[in-house]
Parts: C-alpha cells; structure tokens; sequence
C-alpha cells in the first residue's frame, strides 16, 4: 500500500510547491516595479518638507503626472501606522 501511496503524496507536495511559487511570483511585481520607479523619481524631484521627506502636495502632483492617482480614502478604514512611526501631521 506504501508503494501506491507514494506517488499521490509527491504529485500533492509538488503541486502544492508549484501554488505557492506562483504566488510568490504574481504577487512580486503586479505592475509594482513602474509604481516603484516613478515613486523614486518624483520623490528625487520634489521639494522636501521640513521633516526632510518629499512635500506630500508635490508628490502627489507629480505622481499624478506619472499616471498614479492616489486612492481614495473616503470611508476606507485606514491601518495603524507600524509601532514606532512617527505620527502624521
């Protein structure tokens, strides 16, 4: 019985290997890398506020421009910022 067994369980850890690769794969990019490159260009571009980050109205301007319009946050729960963030002005 062990011998009939042993191909069913390589074919169910195989086919539950190849899953989560591809997910791994999908969910690395989905059109991130363009986000990511114009993120860094408008933030290398922008003015800076006076905590040193990009002026928030300049970058979202910019990243308009890029093609990026930031979601709208009406009546969307917002996260917690992770424990040690500074809070938002």
């Amino acid at each position: 019985m062990r011998k009939k067994m042993r191909p069913a369980i390589v074919l169910a850890c195989m086919v539950g290997l190849a899953s989560a690769a591809y997910a791994a794969t999908a969910t690395t990019d989905g059109g991130g890398a363009a986000l990511d490159a114009a993120l860094k260009t408008c933030a290398a571009s922008v003015a800076k506020d006076s905590n040193g980050g990009p002026d928030q109205t300049a970058m979202s301007a910019c990243m308009t421009r890029a093609g990026f319009a930031k979601p709208s946050q009406d009546g969307e729960h917002r996260p917690p910022p992770p424990a040690g963030a500074a809070p938002r002005k």
